[in-house]
């Protein structure tokens, strides 16, 4: 008994031990097993899952890489621990409107992605991989960027920094034959549009770690420095106050204020 003992603790100790690669390849081969059985497939759904864990792992490990000088370790670390969960659309909807029951139905249509904490959930889609990398880049800025940004900046450089991983955006165009034979075709969505204008005027003037403290740091310090002796005092603040009310009472009005405050 105590050799039969001894043999199982082994095991358990080496199961324990096993990479990655290994605990999944023996689930294939479990998995495998079962279809050549008769019993119900399920290698389609593990596959996908597989890729879309490892390409949440890539995204955190390019993104150290990048910006790994400005993110704290321990907001990397705690961010490997939660795995971005992928939902079809229904799944991820149902739960969306139930997570934010005062959303209307358009702002439910129109989310694909959302993050709270390190939690980050996707829709599982076409753009899937864009929205993943938005989304991870919430769950690595600093918990002060978006009171230090203002929500417009911070939407505008979430985006901004997203948009530069493009080997995971997907720009697809939609077409449609009409009744005449010709077509209408349907460019791809852009998100934030407005946010990356207002933070372009931004990035023209002001060198890329000031922003960058900003949104991994949470600190702004040196950006309103730049701003302030380029266009004047007070300029910085002024500004911000001016995008938070464009954004909130979609006010086009102080929009175009502050952006022309930014100019100088």
């Amino acid at each position: 008994m105590g050799d039969v003992k001894e043999k199982s603790d082994k095991k358990s100790t080496q199961k324990a031990l096993d990479p990655v690669e290994v605990v999944e390849n023996r689930k294939l081969k479990e998995i495998d097993s079962k279809i050549l059985k008769g019993e119900n497939p399920e290698r389609e759904a593990f596959e996908r899952q597989r890729i879309e864990r490892n390409m949440d792992t890539e995204v955190l490990n390019r993104s150290e890489m990048r910006y790994g000088q400005w993110i704290s370790p321990e907001r990397l670390a705690a961010a490997r621990k939660e795995v971005a969960a992928f939902q079809e659309k229904g799944d991820f909807k149902s739960e969306l409107t139930r997570r934010d029951p005062v959303a209307s139905p358009e702002e439910i249509e129109r989310t694909v992605g959302y993050q709270t904490g390190n939690e980050v959930r996707v829709e599982r889609n076409t753009e899937a991989p864009g929205t993943l990398v938005h989304e991870r880049f919430h769950s690595l800025s600093h918990p002060e960027a978006k009171n230090v940004l203002g929500k417009h900046l911070y939407e505008g450089m979430t985006e901004e920094l997203a948009l530069r991983e493009s080997d995971y955006q997907s720009k697809l165009y939609k077409w449609e034959r009409l009744d005449d034979g010709s077509y209408r075709i349907e460019p791809p969505p852009e998100y934030y549009p407005e946010n990356r204008a207002s933070l372009n005027i931004i990035r023209a003037k002001v060198p890329e770690a000031p922003l960058m403290e900003a949104y991994f740091q949470g600190n702004d310090k040196r950006l309103e420095a730049f701003i302030d002796h380029d266009c004047g005092d007070g300029t910085w603040k002024e500004a911000k106050e001016l995008l938070e009310t464009a954004e909130k009472s979609n006010d086009r009005e102080a929009l175009e204020k502050a952006r022309k405050l930014l100019r100088g």
